[in-house]
């Protein structure tokens, strides 16, 4: 939790024994002479410490007695001083003989004895502490002391344990002192990171092998003086330089002739010696060459001369003479190294391999070459021998391998010979000829149980067998048993998976148990049945039964859950219900007086009943009102049925609606609500019982809470509420939620955004709303005022664009009407042109060109951009949608898949744009298949490229009959994708088409899937009234007899009727009340039992939603304005009436709003109507399932029949060949007159009180009449007002109207303004005044000005005719003040008159504000006080800095990590829990159990969930353990080390601590992980160290010696990441905390570190993937492992701020990092003991208190922010910022952050962290950067930005120059063809896969800003596009880029003069 604390006076005397009363004065009350003194001041204040010659004042509240006060001065050291009074005797000063002694805490106390001049004395003694300066020292050093094995990079750090120099700006920094003299001396840059952590970066790497010393001399002082008292000396010794790989690697055996030798060592090399030092021989003799040098002088590369020679031996000589670049330092030692390069051609291996037996059929031939070779010499080489006739294609993978791309044959000898010949890439041949000879086996048997989509399969019980058909391959043998399953456990068949652990499959429930080998001979693939009863067939006794199948050879057993039903159940779940249907399953009639018993899951019974004559039994008890499955049995003497259903979910019993006053708002403007609220039943409402609903406002990227309370209800249940929305409120959307008695019930969202207020709008009328692709399209576009007028003789631009559409098919089917043949395009430019508007504001848009790119529709949109004289570009458009033709031709089949020669049928129709019917359409059908086949390329031999090929295999023509289809039907001739493609074309020959794919299999006798069970019911009316009937037809796709189930269905079955149904069409009549409104559906389920043409029971199902009007709930409101055209300051009532729906008046309560349309204009509409809310169509929650669905007797029988038909037409013996594996409103033009009007400008009213929502009544009730009147008095605006009126009833009637009401004047004056200026602009202001007369007006134009310089006449005349407007401008100056005071004024003729202020002005009483032209900089530092005591900052403000802007933030914080533990409930609730998530979650509950057992921490909630998770952690451990003592990635995977090894470390500390389990595991995992080790070396890639490092650490922690390993891996260290090193540091602290190699991976660390201010972190050169590595989880890591070697280091607090501001909330990004991250803040709190603080604490700034505490553990979560304004500190000296601590446990962290704002023309661009470079581009010059633009041009702005580390939660704020506007693309005024913002990385050639899914743009008035949350290092690229609007010069200030959390990680631009020049210029 964080408080933001308002600086306050008053601190508890923390540092003495009594409390210093600093508010004391308040309490000495002015009075008499004999009131006795008080203390009301001490300086310093106490806890800072005070300087050795400095006196401690104590003032009193009266003049005092002196010498009665020194009498009473008592020091505890007894230490005589002298003292020194002021000359009004109320203070004395006192400082000791000699001054105060160093590090010294002395008591003072002021005796009784001390009295006032009036003679009387302290009432008690007054105590305090003075805490004297103590002494500077270094607390860290990096490296450090003594460090022997230092990396030539690293730099050189020193840490002061108090402050050294002050906080001062960024560039203020190179004059500090530089604290380190090094020998031998070394050149570089320091840099103090904060006041006291000094970094040295050496400028080009250290010596090798040397030892530097390194020396602080004494007399550096802290920022209170306080010396360091002698030198502090050091040393370290860097390493020598090594090698760190050799290309090639030791013993490669296969290098190519032409590979270079490439060495890379540890630090740049010196050239000369290296080269000389390199020697590469063979035989002895060298081989010469060139050498070259990579930039950074690490990697040698030597190229020989000539091409080495083949299969033959070198030599890698490196002697020790080669030298490090810096220094004399040789490599530590020499290397030799040897390779062999690649042999001569021969085949080296064959797949298979020769003379090999039982081949796995099905497979081709791969030769494998000892040598890259020229394969284009294969041609001819291979033949087949035997068997004959084998086709073959050769495919080729890289050099060295080609596949014989066939099918081998089973049971088959093949013998193939390849001749010699072939050459390698060098030219050298294969001698000799191969032969390679195999032979294939058996087909490995394989078998499938059936599968019909659901968990319980069906078969009838009337068939003569039980019988069941399964997909064999070969000739399977399989185990089977049969359980019969216990009528209370059928539920578990329905809800889960079964085993052979499973209830199910008890002893007792066995019925059968059976081996039997299925044979699909002589098909490869095939089918075989499986008799279910006897091994001779019968009947299964009707139930339900659970058939295991083991395939032997296969390690798992397949379960099939068969039901053996006579009967079939249609099921309707309702909210309130359940009906079940019982039908014959071989007649489909419906059967009477059948028992029907309803279960749960469980198998407990819910209800039963019997069937009806309709087969009917409807439930509506309690206990089958659930969400979960209910299953039903049907039983009588000869009938069972089962079946299940689960709910569709319940309806709310809730209903709201919410609005606001518009969608849309800036900053500082108040946003008004309403809802309502009612209890819901089904579609009838009630009022809630109910008194409040609780309300939840938020906004912005950050989700910032705007407000959170309770609203009462109004007695017809509304609420309302206003919020007042903060000024520097967050832009972006904003919701608002509503919730009633902790139910949801409505939200609403809303857009924050700093927008101008259009004064004009744009609207586009089409002749037509819909045209045919190739007719000319004609618009017209008018521009208008808002406030009346047309926008004539303005500049248009107007723009036609087509985008892909789809057509809206809305009759009766699911046909498609795409063809997949036809491109996709995306937008597509038909015209534009940029014209004038006529007189009346008009332009007429044309084009000819409306053709889309390919047949398909498009929707074309016309858009209109217009602006007039004030520079705002105003856009509106709309769409039409352009059809290919008058006709669409759709396809549907119930069937995507077919079989070899056997017809598909596919249904096709042809309807108008309007989806009707047309009968005789001619429709042209061709059917293709899609073969994709591979082609040689042409590269070469064996290259091939796949395509295509489309092979016509039928065509025909149709005609549609009068219902608008036809059908075609065709035989697929082979197995293949195909593709029905219809062509239609229109009267005018244009054509439409779509297409259809179908696929179809061959050889195998496979299910496929049944024909769609969908019916498409047809109503004869697409919405109805009540009072009307529906007719709905629902085809019947039988003969004969079929039955039918119709419901009528909403909130619950409210109809059933069964139906006899003989022929083809079923008519349903449904006569339609009041209750079906506003939508009923109708559902119809057909069942047909078996006859000649079905030999299985079949079933079809439809529904079809019918909209009914609900007229009978709409009231008929109007609201009526006394005026529809008034001035600003009129007053305006408004008349509401009310009328219910039988046309009489009703009390209602009416919501009114009053806003100005142009806002309105901005954005859609955020809600929808009262009507549309309570009346909306309702979703269907009657869920129907046909147990006919689970049928298998089709799937079987047509399985079976094929077998049959493909054994019958097997042609030959054997086996058959196997496939290759391949694969506006205008104003009236009349006079206004206006009043008259005396004197000039200033007696003129000013218009300056504009509002967006002058009137919001949200409880205006209408009387008994129902009627009901508001006035309200119209402000200053100029515009439309909207008048929004939404009423409801008690009975919830609901209606909505609207009125509009002008606000206007005869002669008025618009000002042209920026929305801010900066000190020194020279800019261009103007007024456009508009005559609305009916008369020419000569009008006198006047700027009033105060902050500005005016070059012009401040008074201007002009000469404006009727109708028309004129633009007058001046020339001014921006003078520094804090904001601009503009007045408007126009005075004309007749009382014509105006005078305004801008309409946009942000500053205080309607000014413009004003910004100094400055830099933004920030420094920051942090420190820690772990005891009792005081730390003093310094802050010195630089002499120019803009004291208005800026500040010193403060923030202190008892723990850094304590909210670690809320990441515990992301890992518990983790999603997936592989074996790495299970451990993830395990191992930090682990650290957190152990950490608050060790910290005495009680929570006992906390610590039952730790429990919990942790005993099933350990559970799923130990029981998925690998009998190889490893774990897979999930369990029973194959084991993998590396997971091993992290499991290992959870069960290791879970012994740790206290969890009692077998040893074994943990022993079994660890032999397991060290077999995985390998002896590192220089060819060990960095992976492999980074996990030996993990291993290592892992071995050690369980106890195992790995002091080799440890030790080998030390050697290679410099190739491991940072996570792996910290790893190894661990090892070594686990079992040899002492070695000296410890302290050097601690300086490797310390040295890696990337630091700042307040923040420290890690990062890796590269993401090694393979060992789940992330910056986060380094930095994690290395925390963890500097925590436990040297919990003091000064960086460690920044690293913890760092890791938690990395979160995502209350985890971090991955499972990894949050695990790591916990483990290592858990380790942090438990050294630091933070999590059990006790202490008091105070922070004063230059003596005056700002905040102080008492931390207990209570507070541990809770920190203090603290803000001192920049204006506030000291200029002229020094700021001390003091805090201090009492004694007690815990620690308090505090960080400084000083913002400040420097002169920008002085200030250069800073990078620190970040850099940013901004240029900005026209559109006329797209790669020129510019410094100018004219005005109303578009510039696009381009900010490079580099992130020279990743930054968590980044900003970019790019002020803007003062003369332009950001182009908001959100914005519906905005022009479609601008382009929005966009970031993206310059090096992701993937940027849109991740990239744009963080960031977040705010246009605001003076700047724009950019957000991510996190920002990988990197270099982007933002744009964004602004327009030119106002002429002149404007400074503008530097971009500003910066890590929020660790703003002095920033960084900026220059800053930049842009000219915006007059249009025409």
């Amino acid at each position: 939790m964080n408080r933001i604390v308002i600086p306050l006076l008053g601190i508890g005397a923390l540092c003495g024994a009594a409390l210093l009363a600093w508010t004391s004065a308040a309490l000495a009350q002015p009075g008499p002479d004999d009131l006795p003194p008080h203390v009301i001041d001490v300086e310093p204040f106490p806890g800072e410490e005070v300087p050795p010659d400095q006196p401690v004042t104590v003032t009193f509240d009266q003049p005092m007695d002196r010498a009665s006060v020194e009498a009473a001065w008592e020091v505890e050291t007894s230490a005589s001083g002298a003292f020194t009074w002021s000359a009004d005797d109320r203070s004395v000063g006192f400082i000791p003989q000699g001054g105060w002694p160093r590090a010294s805490r002395l008591a003072i106390t002021l005796g009784t004895g001390a009295r006032a001049a009036n003679g009387l004395a302290l009432e008690e003694a007054y105590a305090f502490f003075v805490q004297t300066i103590g002494r500077l020292e270094v607390g860290t050093v990096i490296p450090g002391p003594d460090a022997t094995g230092v990396a030539a990079d690293a730099t050189i750090t020193v840490a002061f344990n108090r402050p050294v120099v002050p906080l001062v700006a960024t560039d203020q920094l190179a004059g500090l002192p530089d604290p380190l003299v090094i020998e031998p001396a070394v050149e570089g840059r320091g840099e103090w990171v904060n006041t006291s952590i000094y970094v040295f970066t050496p400028g080009k790497p250290l010596a090798g092998a040397t030892t530097y010393t390194v020396r602080v001399p004494a007399g550096l002082t802290d920022v209170t003086g306080a010396a360091l008292e002698e030198d502090y000396v050091w040393q370290f010794s860097t390493l020598a330089p090594e090698v760190l790989s050799v290309s090639p690697q030791q013993g490669a055996s296969d290098v190519l002739l032409d590979m270079p030798v490439t060495v890379t060592f540890s630090q740049p090399m010196d050239r000369a010696s290296t080269e000389a030092a390199f020697r590469l021989t063979t035989g002895g003799r060298p081989v010469t060459g060139r050498f070259a040098w990579s930039d950074d002088g690490r990697t040698l590369t030597f190229t020989p001369d000539e091409r080495l020679q083949q299969e033959a031996s070198y030599a890698i000589e490196l002697a020790p003479s080669a030298r490090a670049a810096s220094g004399e330092a040789g490599l530590r030692e020499g290397l030799t190294y040897s390779f062999r390069t690649v042999p001569y051609p021969r085949i080296e291996s064959t797949t298979p391999a020769n003379g090999e037996r039982d081949v796995y059929p099905g497979g081709g031939v791969s030769f494998h070459f000892s040598t890259p070779m020229d394969t284009d010499t294969f041609e001819g080489k291979v033949e087949v021998l035997e068997p004959a006739g084998v086709e073959w294609q050769p495919v080729v993978h890289g050099d060295r391998d080609v596949y014989l791309d066939f099918a081998t044959q089973p049971e088959t000898a093949y013998t193939i010979v390849f001749r010699a010949g072939a050459q390698d890439i060098y030219g050298s041949a294969i001698p000799t000829d191969t032969t390679l000879s195999f032979k294939t086996g058996k087909i490995e048997p394989w078998a499938r149980l059936p599968y019909a989509g659901e968990r319980l399969s069906l078969t009838s019980a009337y068939r003569e067998d039980t019988r069941i058909a399964l997909a064999v391959q070969g000739k399977p043998e399989i185990d089977f048993a049969l359980y019969r399953v216990p009528t209370e456990q059928i539920g578990a068949v329905f809800t889960a998976y079964p085993d052979d652990n499973s209830p199910l499959a008890r002893a007792e429930n066995l019925v059968r148990r059976w081996t039997e080998t299925l044979d699909a001979t002589p098909l490869l693939y095939g089918a075989d049945e499986v008799l279910l009863a006897s091994e001779k067939g019968g009947r299964l006794p009707g139930g339900v039964y659970l058939l295991r199948a083991q395939v032997r050879g296969q390690d798992y057993a397949q379960w099939l859950g068969l039901g053996v039903v006579s009967a079939n159940l249609t099921i309707k779940r309702a909210p309130d219900e359940v009906a079940v249907w019982v039908t014959d399953l071989n007649s489909g009639e419906p059967l009477e007086g059948v028992g029907v018993t309803l279960y749960a899951e469980n198998g407990l019974a819910l209800a039963t009943g019997a069937t009806d004559a309709d087969g009917l039994l409807r439930v509506r008890d309690k206990k089958v009102q659930t969400d979960r499955i209910v299953y039903a049995i049907a039983e009588s003497e000869s009938v069972v049925g089962v079946w299940s259903a689960w709910s569709s979910g319940r309806p709310g019993d809730l209903a709201g609606y919410l609005y606001t006053d518009r969608p849309i708002y800036r900053p500082g403007e108040t946003l008004y609500f309403r809802g309502a609220l009612r209890h819901k039943d089904d579609m009838t409402y009630t009022l809630p019982r109910g008194e409040l609903v609780d309300v939840r406002v938020m906004s912005g990227y950050g989700g910032t809470l705007l407000f959170e309370g309770a609203l009462p209800l109004s007695p017809f249940g509304t609420f309302n509420g206003e919020i007042d929305l903060p000024d520097d409120a967050e832009l972006g959307e904003g919701w608002i939620e509503v919730r009633y008695q902790g139910d949801y019930l409505a939200q609403i969202g809303f857009t924050l955004a700093e927008f101008r207020v259009p004064e004009y709008r744009v609207e586009v009328t089409p002749d037509a709303d819909a045209l045919i692709q190739g007719d000319p399209l004609r618009a017209s576009i008018a521009a208008s005022y808002y406030f009346g007028g047309p926008v004539s003789s303005a500049d248009m631009t107007w723009y036609i664009w087509g985008e892909p559409a789809w057509f809206d098919y809305t009759g009766p089917g699911r046909y498609t009407f795409s063809d997949e043949t036809q491109d996709f395009y995306g937008r597509v430019d038909l015209g534009s042109a940029t014209t004038q508007t006529d007189s009346a504001g008009r332009v007429v848009a044309e084009t000819a060109n409306t053709r889309a790119p390919a047949i398909r529709p498009m929707t074309i949109t016309v858009e209109g951009e217009v602006v007039d004289e004030s520079g705002q570009y105003i856009a509106g458009r709309t769409t039409l949608l352009a059809h290919p033709a008058e006709v669409y031709v759709g396809q549907r089949t119930d069937r995507i898949f077919g079989r070899a020669d056997q017809p598909l049928t596919v249904d096709l129709i042809a309807v108008t744009p309007d989806s009707a019917p047309i009968a005789g359409q001619r429709i042209d059908v061709t059917v293709t298949e899609l073969r994709w086949e591979r082609t040689p390329s042409g590269e070469g031999f064996g290259q091939y490229d796949w395509e295509l090929h489309e092979i016509e295999v039928a065509t025909e023509r149709l005609t549609t009959g009068e219902d608008g289809t036809a059908q075609v039907t065709f035989t697929p001739p082979q197995a293949g994708m195909y593709r029905v493609r219809a062509l239609v074309r229109d009267e005018r020959e244009r054509a439409n088409s779509s297409t259809l794919r179908l696929w179809v299999f061959g050889d195998r006798p496979v299910w496929w899937g049944r024909p769609s069970n969908t019916i498409d019911l047809v109503a004869d009316k697409d919405s109805y009234l009540a009072g009307e009937t529906a007719q709905v037809l629902a085809p019947v796709p039988f003969s004969g007899t079929s039955y039918a189930l119709i419901a009528v269905e909403r909130a619950g079955i409210q109809r059933l009727e069964v139906r006899r149904v003989e022929g083809s069409t079923l008519l349903i009549e449904l006569p339609l009340t009041e209750q079906h409104a506003p939508n009923v559906s109708v559902s119809v389920t057909l069942v047909k039992g078996v006859d000649d043409e079905n030999p299985n029971p079949v079933y079809r199902s439809g529904t079809i939603n019918l909209p009914v009007e609900p007229v009978h709930k709409r009231l008929e409101v109007t609201v009526t304005p006394s005026a529809a055209l008034a001035r600003p300051g009129d007053t305006v009532t408004l008349d509401v009436q009310t009328l219910g729906p039988d046309g009489e008046p009703v009390e209602a309560e009416v919501g009114l709003g009053v806003t100005d349309q142009a806002i309105l204009a901005l954005m859609g509409p955020n809600s929808v109507s009262p009507e549309e809310a309570f009346y909306g169509q309702q979703p269907n929650y009657v869920y129907t399932t046909v147990a006919l669905q689970a049928l298998l007797d089709g799937m079987a029988d047509e399985m079976l029949k094929q077998q049959a038909e493909r054994t019958l037409g097997a042609a030959q013996p054997g086996m058959p060949p196997m496939a290759t594996a391949t694969a506006d409103m205008a104003m009236e033009e009349a006079a206004m007159d206006g009043a008259p009007m005396a004197g000039g400008p200033a007696e003129v009213s000013v218009r300056q009180d504009f509002q967006q929502t002058p009137l919001w009544a949200p409880r205006v009730t209408t009387d008994a009449q129902g009627r009901a009147s508001v006035t309200l008095t119209l402000p200053d605006n100029l515009t439309t007002w909207h008048v929004d009126a939404r009423a409801l009833t008690v009975e919830t009637e609901v209606g909505q109207a609207a009125a509009d009401v002008m606000s206007t004047l005869p002669l008025l004056t618009r000002p042209v303004t920026p929305r801010f200026f900066v000190v020194g602009d020279r800019v261009t202001l103007a007024s456009v005044i508009n005559n609305n007369t009916a008369a020419a007006q000569t009008v006198a134009a006047t700027l009033e000005a105060s902050g500005v310089t005016v070059q012009s006449d401040v008074t201007q005349t002009v000469t404006i005719p009727s109708g028309e407007r004129a633009r007058v401008e001046w020339n001014v100056t921006v003078l520094d003040v804090p904001a601009v005071d503009l007045t408007f004024y126009a005075i004309g003729q007749d009382g014509a008159q105006d005078a305004v202020k801008p309409t946009l002005a942000t500053g205080p009483n309607g000014t413009i504000p004003v910004y100094r032209y400055t830099a933004p900089d920030t420094v920051g530092t942090g420190g820690v006080l772990r005891e009792e005591g005081a730390r003093t900052e310094a802050i010195s403000l630089p002499p120019r800095v803009d004291t208005d802007r800026g500040e010193l933030t403060i923030k202190v914080e008892p723990s850094l990590a304590a909210t670690t533990i809320d990441a515990l409930d992301y890992l518990r609730n983790f999603e997936h829990m592989c074996i790495e998530q299970t451990v993830s979650r395990f191992l930090p509950n682990i650290m957190t159990w152990r950490a608050l057992r060790d910290l005495g921490v009680e929570d006992a909630e906390l610590e039952a969930n730790l429990r919990a998770t942790l005993t099933e952690s350990l559970d799923i451990l130990i029981r998925e353990q690998n009998p190889d003592g490893g774990w897979g990635w999930f369990g029973h995977m194959e084991s993998n080390p590396y997971v091993t090894a992290y499991a290992a470390l959870g069960l290791i500390e879970a012994r740790a601590a206290g969890f009692d389990f077998r040893q074994d595991p943990i022993d079994r995992a660890l032999n397991f992980v060290r077999s995985d080790f390998v002896r590192p070396g220089i060819d060990t890639p960095s992976w492999q160290l980074n996990r030996q490092a993990f291993y290592t650490y892992v071995l050690a922690r369980g106890g195992v010696n790995v002091a080799a390993e440890r030790d080998a891996l030390f050697a290679q260290r410099l190739e491991m990441d940072y996570w792996a090193r910290a790893f190894l540091l661990m090892a070594y602290l686990e079992q040899d905390p002492t070695s000296p190699r410890a302290a050097d991976l601690v300086s490797d660390l310390q040295t890696g570190a990337i630091l700042s201010a307040t923040g420290a972190h890690w990062e890796e050169t590269g993401r090694d993937w393979r060992n789940w590595a992330s910056d986060t989880r380094t930095t994690a890591i290395a925390l963890s492992a500097l925590t436990r070697a040297a919990p003091e280091l000064d960086i460690l607090p920044n690293v913890v701020r760092w890791l938690m501001v990395a979160r995502q909330g209350d985890h971090w990004a991955t499972t990894q990092e949050t695990a790591w991250s916990v483990m290592a803040l858990t380790d942090w709190m438990v050294a630091t003991g933070e999590l059990n603080p006790s202490y008091d604490y105070a922070v004063a700034l230059n003596g005056a208190g700002l905040a102080e505490g008492a931390i207990t553990p209570e507070d541990v979560r809770e920190s203090v922010t603290l803000r001192v304004a920049v204006g506030d500190l000291l200029l002229d000296e020094v700021n001390r910022l003091t805090l201090a601590r009492s004694a007690g446990e815990g620690v308090l962290y505090y960080a400084a952050h000083l913002q400040l704002r420097l002169p920008a023309a002085e200030a250069q661009p800073i990078s620190r962290g970040i850099s940013v470079e901004r240029e900005y581009f026209s559109a006329d010059q797209p790669g020129q950067p510019v410094t100018s633009a004219q005005v109303g041009e578009l510039i696009t702005v381009r900010v490079t930005i580099t992130a020279h580390q990743d930054i968590p939660f980044f900003v970019l704020e790019d002020p803007l120059p003062a003369g332009t506007e950001g182009v908001d693309t959100s914005l519906l005024t905005t022009s479609g063809a601008l382009q929005p913002p966009n970031l993206r990385p310059t090096y992701d050639p993937a940027w849109w896969w991740g990239w744009w899914y963080f960031d977040h743009t705010e246009m605001r008035d003076e700047q724009v800003n950019l957000y991510a949350d996190w920002l990988p290092r990197g270099t982007y690229v933002y744009t964004y596009q602004v327009r030119a609007t106002v002429p002149g010069e404007f400074q503008t200030m530097p971009s500003h880029a910066y890590a929020f959390y660790f703003p002095e990680v920033f960084g900026r631009s220059a800053g930049t003069l842009f000219t915006v020049r007059p249009e025409g210029q």
